[in-house]
């Protein structure tokens, strides 16, 4: 089922269909950015509900127009929000996840739960979030970072492909990136043909199929988001990963 620019009150409907969203394999929806948060908050159940009906999902496709950055004032919509609590699909085979902001637990946690069949993941305009666990504790916030993800999603996940593009970001560090040139694609590395002539495809190839991290692509990921740079500066890596530390959050 392909819902394109669906409002959160369109998923009202989903008992009405519930027995043909019980079996369905492919669902691809496309969330228009709301106009205030009570109005997305008040929903957000509806829609965790409506995606977690089918029980036999092979693809899953989450597009949430949050950027470019004439969205930046909308309602972030987190993972927990639309997943339920230890969301689970035994035949998942496909992912992608557009606009969404995720903490990195929550990210791995629904990840290695599909680790076994997962096979292309494709992750747009992703931000990584700061948890805080206890507010009277002095090490109570928890800065995500992408680097280390990646590394996690290499050790414990077997996919044949994966794409990032638009902006990769995790808050509170200098992981602020574009991906894939303007567009938010790169023809080079389409399609799982790893370029490793870019920055891109270098960290894809490694989430992928292995190799050594260090000295690449880690020593480049890491230039792409220096401590301190000039203004005139500030695009730093190839065309494929780029530092952009105005992308909003």
């Amino acid at each position: 089922m392909d819902l394109k620019r669906r409002t959160f009150e369109d998923f009202s409907w989903k008992p009405q269909v519930n027995e043909a969203l019980a079996t369905m394999r492919h669902l691809s929806l496309s969330l228009p950015r709301p106009l205030a948060e009570f109005e997305a908050s008040k929903h957000l159940q509806s829609l965790a509900d409506f995606i977690a009906t089918p029980q036999d999902l092979e693809s899953l496709d989450i597009s949430y127009e949050r950027y470019p950055v004439e969205y930046s004032d909308s309602v972030p919509i987190f993972l927990k929000d639309v997943t339920q609590s230890r969301q689970f699909w035994a035949t998942l085979q496909d992912v992608k996840l557009k606009g969404i902001s995720a903490g990195k637990q929550d990210l791995v946690q629904f990840l290695t739960a599909h680790s076994q069949t997962l096979k292309r993941l494709e992750l747009v305009d992703i931000v990584l979030v700061t948890v805080i666990h206890d507010e009277t504790a002095s090490n109570a916030q928890i800065v995500p970072s992408w680097i280390e993800l990646m590394k996690i999603m290499q050790k414990r996940l077997r996919l044949q492909n994966i794409t990032f593009g638009g902006a990769i970001i995790a808050e509170g560090s200098k992981e602020f990136w574009v991906v894939g040139g303007p567009s938010g694609r790169m023809s080079c590395c389409s399609a799982g043909g790893f370029d490793t002539g870019c920055l891109k495809g270098r960290v894809e190839n490694y989430i992928v199929n292995g190799g050594e991290w260090e000295p690449t692509p880690v020593r480049d990921i890491e230039y792409a988001s220096p401590f301190a740079r000039e203004e005139s500066e500030f695009e730093i890596g190839d065309s494929s990963w780029m530092f952009d530390p105005t992308l909003p959050t």
